[in-house]
């Protein structure tokens, strides 16, 4: 079964001060996981250890092979959480990309936020289609048998995101990689701020 509950994003303990380092988790763990990991933003400091790279990678490594990210229900319900983040905090969202590019609130709204929002939206409606087996044509030499194609996720995904539509070139590709079940590693630009909104998340 799987597990059930709000899925808050959280920082990281240990980062250096000024790291943008934060953690999408599930509410609950199954056996011998401290977190279950989905998601992590950062931006990558000189001074971060490679083993804090190293540690998101195992955790999401062990998180993925229990199986959480695979089921229709988990899925939606990440995608459900993130976009109820995301209108929590747009207000904050705005005013960063405000200060950090001098980017109008129309443009911040209408091409970024609203992108990802209207995204999840589509996704969340075409998912179970989606996650349905396709049946293919068979060969004549196996005649008796059937071809179906299964979609399975690949894993562990790293998205990277420009420095001129961060918000909306990190969480768009993010939806579609929660969607197909992966878990992810975002970086952001280094040339893009972001670091007063993103925490709050």
């Amino acid at each position: 079964m799987v597990p059930t509950g709000r899925c808050p994003l959280k920082l990281q303990k240990g980062i250096p001060e000024g790291s943008l380092f934060i953690r999408f988790i599930h509410a609950k763990t199954p056996p011998g996981i401290i977190d279950t990991i989905i998601f992590q933003v950062f931006q990558v400091e000189d001074r971060m250890d490679r083993s804090v790279f190293q540690g998101i990678y195992s955790q999401q490594k062990a998180y993925f092979n229990h199986q959480m990210t695979k089921s229709y229900e988990q899925r939606v319900e990440v995608l459900k959480d993130l976009r109820a983040q995301i209108l929590k905090y747009e207000s904050r969202i705005i005013q960063t990309m405000q200060a950090d590019m001098a980017k109008p609130e129309t443009e911040a709204t209408g091409r970024e936020i609203w992108y990802v929002l209207e995204e999840i939206g589509y996704t969340l409606r075409q998912l179970k289609s989606w996650m349905k087996p396709q049946r293919k044509r068979t060969p004549l030499l196996h005649f008796r048998a059937s071809s179906a194609i299964y979609p399975e996720p690949y894993g562990q995904v790293l998205i990277m995101a420009p420095w001129n539509y961060p918000f909306h070139l990190l969480f768009s590709p993010l939806v579609g990689a929660l969607a197909a079940g992966n878990t992810a590693i975002l970086k952001l630009s280094e040339l893009a701020g972001y670091r007063p909104a993103l925490p709050a998340l």
